[in-house]
């Protein structure tokens, strides 16, 4: 069976000989990199045009409901704002990445605390923000709105192509002289990126164009298009550069639409970024996880069996979930295995790609009870990695077309001087 690589498509060309090599380790040029070291490069609300004004998103009061109305007089008649806006197109999710379509829209139908409900437009950002702050929201509580992983009355979904098992675990746990049976968890990330989600939106006629901090022009593009209800062809998008997203940025997010709306209600360039509150709540976040992971190893360290069953969460109605264990299938040996998912839907601030999704809290996990398992047999936990390296993918019996584990284990322990340490401290006796 000829080698494969993830990267090669369905007719088997490898799109690596495509792509340039020869590029990890060289001393290359930043074009960039002068600009954005001496303050020189611009963001997306850097270099306003000629009359914007502000606008400031306001934050849902409660983690479900049913928004009536807004006490929109009182901060209408404040100096300096100039709208209060809720528009049925508002988004109230950031989009996922290479989405290519709107996300969730009708703002008034509150799945979480913190979630964009209206703006505030005003000529400066701190008259916004005070509009913001007091406007008065008139709101239908629902009260089954579980908020916690933990919570019994969320509902639980197991979509069935995130479950695989081979073999029998149980059996395997029976037999094994050595074994570990844990449960991990890890809390959510929120990406907070130095520079705030931010856009800002002018109209030309029915073209937009919005300046904006984004990842995924192609995608961002059209999801602003769908949101919007207009052409794509109508829509010019402008991120020269983005002070950080670590996958936040990915899909457009509801200061986006709301600038779009609101420059073309007012007929004048609008500007939204976000507070470093509204990063915190209406951002993707990382969902947090609870991970059983199960693994039988017999007299010489050789896993027989793996387990690997991963709880996470997101709104009712997301198809996103955390990959917590996505690479457990391929990294280890172990004949008997299984894998399960299951999404806990919760009223939170969705989650979404967080930097590493998926690798970075599931192999954490993993790692960790290797190195339990390394203790228990009394064997070095390098050494225990490198028995249990696998020769071919585990999940599809495929051969690896290259596998750099080994080499990254002998490397790495030779660079911190591994041999020297107080095994018997690493070996928990």
């Amino acid at each position: 069976m000829a080698a494969h690589h993830k990267m090669d498509d369905r007719v088997g060309r490898d799109r690596l000989e495509e792509m340039a090599q020869g590029v990890i380790g060289e001393p290359l040029d930043r074009p960039e990199g002068e600009l954005k070291v001496s303050g020189r490069a611009t963001y997306a609300m850097d270099g306003l045009p000629a009359g914007c004004r502000h606008g400031v998103l306001v934050r849902s009061t409660v983690a479900k409901g049913r928004l009536r109305a807004f006490d929109v007089d009182s901060v209408e008649r404040l100096p300096g704002v100039r709208a209060v806006i809720a528009d049925d197109r508002f988004i109230k999710n950031p989009a996922q990445g290479m989405a290519g379509k709107a996300p969730a829209q009708d703002t008034r139908e509150i799945l979480f605390f913190g979630q964009p409900v209206a703006l505030v437009v005003a000529d400066t950002f701190e008259q916004a923000r005070h509009g913001a702050q007091i406007l008065r929201q008139e709101v239908e509580r629902a009260e089954d709105a579980p908020v916690s992983l933990d919570d019994p009355t969320a509902q639980l979904d197991t979509p069935s192509n995130k479950q695989s098992s081979s073999g029998d675990i149980d059996a395997a746990m029976r037999a094994s002289p050595f074994t570990i049976d844990a449960t991990y968890t890890t809390p959510g990330h929120a990406s907070a990126a130095m520079e705030p989600h931010a856009s800002v939106a002018t109209w030309e006629d029915e073209r937009l164009t919005l300046q904006a901090s984004y990842q995924m022009l192609r995608y961002n593009r059209a999801e602003l298009a769908d949101a919007l209800g207009i052409e794509e062809d109508n829509v010019r998008l402008l991120a020269p550069y983005v002070g950080g997203g670590f996958g936040s940025k990915l899909g457009i997010a509801p200061e986006a639409v709301a600038a779009a709306i609101a420059s073309k209600e007012l007929g004048t360039p609008v500007g939204v970024a976000m507070t470093r509150q509204n990063e915190f709540e209406m951002v993707l976040r990382r969902s947090d996880t609870r991970q059983r992971i199960r693994l039988a190893a017999d007299e010489t360290g050789r896993l027989i069996g793996i387990g690997h069953d991963a709880l996470v969460t997101n709104l009712p109605g997301e198809k996103f979930s955390e990959p917590v264990t996505q690479a457990t299938p391929f990294l280890y040996c172990g004949d008997n295995r299984a894998i399960g998912h299951k999404i806990a839907r919760i009223h939170r601030t969705p989650s979404g790609s967080v930097r590493a999704p998926g690798e970075a809290v599931g192999v954490t996990a993993l790692e960790i009870a290797i190195d339990e398992l390394a203790a228990a047999c009394g064997i070095d936990p390098v050494e225990l990695r490198r028995r249990n390296i696998p020769d071919q993918d585990p999940s599809k019996e495929i051969p690896f077309s290259s596998h750099m584990l080994a080499k990254a284990l002998e490397t790495g322990a030779a660079r911190f001087g591994w041999s020297k340490r107080n095994a018997s401290l690493s070996l928990g006796t």
